[in-house]
């Protein structure tokens, strides 16, 4: 579901009161015509009314210390509300110190608290850098409104009782091991370094093929660690990633074909003399009111390890935004999971019993989720809906028991189910590599998406803006293969994607791949060293293999594998492009996507870097980045800077 651009940008001022009285008028009448504009209207004041609630149950002083630097953020520099929102993480960690953050950011002025006593004293925002105590390590706070930890979790002890207010003022957060740091949100835990693709000779290697079984997790890490004063891991950063956060305006599809390819060669901008290859692709627009009615069955894990704020909470809050999104035909339930399965919603097109159901959520016990995944299909059979889109959508953040059932026994069950006309689709709230696996290998099972949430905007993104994608697959086992011609390229690199391997029966035949729903954008890069530069190839000292060149103009070609989501036929579409077709004027996208490339390839030190800079991938976003209505842009640069000044 798109907003219009024109009153997108409107919508946070006609909240506020901000426009003229014509400009009201007319936003108020497009409000009631345009579905889309309405739900992000909606999301905005949900936004307030969190405030409102946050404002009746402030905490006693000695549970706000970490959240001082909340305040400060706000009071030094101007976010959007959308950045509140994205801090936040939804009701439940609406705490005062955020309070104070939203007061400033909204309506501004001086921030007093009244301690027990009754006096008033005003909280300084003025904090000193950070100070280590022997093997103690102080938080401290970022240049943005960061995600801390509140008291008692993730090895943040709870604030000692006889802090005062002026303690408050000036105190900081303490961990007793510096290795017990976690930032807020579910950041991914690495337990390996992957090393990079490297440089392969076009002769001796002209296939190169990956899966598009994207997430985005890794921006997100990134940003979390950049907005906390602190140069994410090396091996943190995963380019793919990084690039495939942001959308691009590639071409939609034509005629009966579920995707659109676009292929672009332009100079590389770190590497001068190598050429940079995008490979964008781009899955059909579906709308929304368009598709069948939907029978969603919610099983949800609500094992004691969903009880983090970045987790339970947080799938609350998007659940919330779902339903606003729900058509009278369309149908919810909701079954939890832990320890013993329990029906808290029976099938129902009542937004206000949704909701409520939804409002009595909590954690309990311990997960044995192959109980839950046997009620939640008899619950969804039970409400079938012949020609409708069925489906078992799972939440987990895959730490969950499986007794009496192997895995492989709960992947047959899900296959079976799936034959039935029960897909699967997942919601991904893991940390560990492991645990993504898991769930992963259950989507892939269940026909479905998987898609991995860490903060607001990605549950918003999953559940609402992509609301359609992750109901409704449109092609699955996605993958890419490319041909280099070796007479037109000498050597290629791939950047990124080490750990989606896919594997080859033969020339035709891939196995692996990742599903995509409707309206996707995936891209890929590759550095590529053209048969016509000095630059020596990775196979030029072989003394015995030779390989005779067929004459082709052709750079390389494209190969797209899919299966359509009813059948397990694979199909095909192959597209090429040659040195003519090379633009000396890069389009935006293709600047905008190589300096995110090159953004990562500083942060993640490699050694392909070559003469990489921050100063250039700010200069040349800046120069791309008038379309951008969310702000994702603009906040990138943002984060460029902020690693500029601390890779020094």
């Amino acid at each position: 579901m798109k907003t219009c651009k024109s009153v997108e940008k409107k919508i946070v001022a006609y909240i506020h009161g901000e426009l003229s009285e014509s400009q009201t008028e007319a936003v108020k009448n497009h409000l009631e015509s345009c579905k889309a504009c309405r739900a992000e209207y909606e999301f905005h004041t949900a936004t307030l009314d969190v405030l409102h609630d946050a404002l009746e149950t402030v905490p006693a002083p000695e549970r706000l210390r970490s959240w001082n630097a909340v305040a400060r953020m706000a009071a030094e520099r101007k976010v959007t509300l959308l950045d509140v929102w994205y801090s936040l993480e939804f009701r439940s960690l609406v705490t005062a110190g955020a309070v104070v953050a939203l007061f400033i950011l909204l309506f501004g002025g001086v921030v007093v608290f009244t301690n027990i006593q009754g006096s008033k004293t005003p909280v300084s925002v003025v904090v000193e850098d950070v100070k280590e105590r022997n093997d103690r390590v102080a938080i401290r706070p970022s240049g943005r409104i960061p995600h801390f930890v509140p008291p008692g979790l993730s090895g943040l002890p709870p604030n000692p009782d006889n802090l005062t207010y002026p303690e408050f003022a000036n105190s900081y957060a303490v961990l007793d091991n510096p290795d017990d740091l976690t930032l807020f949100g579910s950041a991914r835990v690495y337990n390996t370094i992957v090393a990079e693709n490297t440089f392969k000779s076009a002769l001796e290697s002209p296939l190169s093929t990956f899966a598009l079984d994207l997430d985005r997790v890794s921006y997100a890490d990134v940003r979390r660690f950049l907005d906390n004063d602190q140069l994410p891991p090396p091996e943190l950063v995963r380019p793919e990633e990084m690039v495939n956060y942001f959308v691009y305006d590639y071409p939609q599809p034509e005629g009966d074909n579920p995707f659109s390819i676009e292929l672009e060669v332009g100079d590389c901008p770190w590497n001068e003399g190598h050429q940079l290859a995008m490979i964008g692709l781009k899955s059909a627009d579906v709308n929304f009111s368009g598709l069948p009615p939907n029978n969603i069955v919610f099983l949800l894990d609500v094992s004691g390890s969903m009880n983090t704020p970045e987790k339970l909470p947080l799938l609350k809050g998007a659940m919330r935004l779902m339903v606003e999104q729900l058509r009278p035909e369309d149908r919810m339930s909701i079954v939890t999971c832990a320890g013993a399965a329990e029906v808290v919603l029976e099938p129902t097109a009542d937004k206000q019993k949704i909701a409520t159901a939804i409002d009595l959520l909590d954690t309990a016990g311990n997960a044995g989720q192959n109980v839950g995944f046997v009620e939640a299909y008899r619950v969804a059979r039970e409400s079938f809906v012949p020609g409708g889109n069925n489906r078992v959508l799972l939440a987990t953040d895959g730490d969950f028991s499986i007794s009496g059932m192997s895995e492989s026994e709960l992947v047959r069950l899900v296959e079976r189910q799936k034959e039935s006309g029960l897909a699967l689709s997942v919601l991904g709230f893991c940390s560990e590599d492991e645990e993504r696996s898991r769930i992963m290998q259950l989507a892939a099972a269940g026909n479905g998406s998987c898609s991995y949430v860490n903060d607001i905007l990605s549950a918003r993104k999953t559940l609402v803006s992509e609301m359609g994608a992750t109901l409704a697959t449109i092609a699955k086992e996605v993958n890419i293969q490319v041909e280099f011609n070796p007479a037109q390229v000498k050597a290629y690199r791939l950047i990124g994607y080490e750990n989606r391997p896919i594997g080859r029966v033969n020339a035709k035949n891939l196995v692996g791949g990742g599903d995509l729903g409707e309206g996707h954008t995936v891209t890929a890069l590759y550095e590529i060293v053209s048969a016509v530069s000095d630059a020596p190839s990775p196979n030029e000292e072989l003394k015995y293999q030779r390989t005779e060149l067929i004459g082709s103009d052709e750079l390389f070609t494209v190969k797209l594998q899919y299966k359509k989501p009813e059948n397990n036929s694979s199909e095909m579409l192959v597209c090429s492009i040659s040195p003519d077709e090379v633009s000396a004027v890069p389009s935006d996208d293709f600047c905008f996507a190589s300096e995110v490339a090159e953004f990562s390839l500083l942060l993640r030190k490699s050694a392909y870097r070559a003469n990489a800079s921050y100063d250039r991938v700010i200069d040349r976003v800046r120069t791309v980045s008038e379309r951008d209505s969310n702000g994702f842009r603009s906040e990138f640069v943002r984060l460029v800077e902020k690693a500029r000044t601390l890779d020094k």
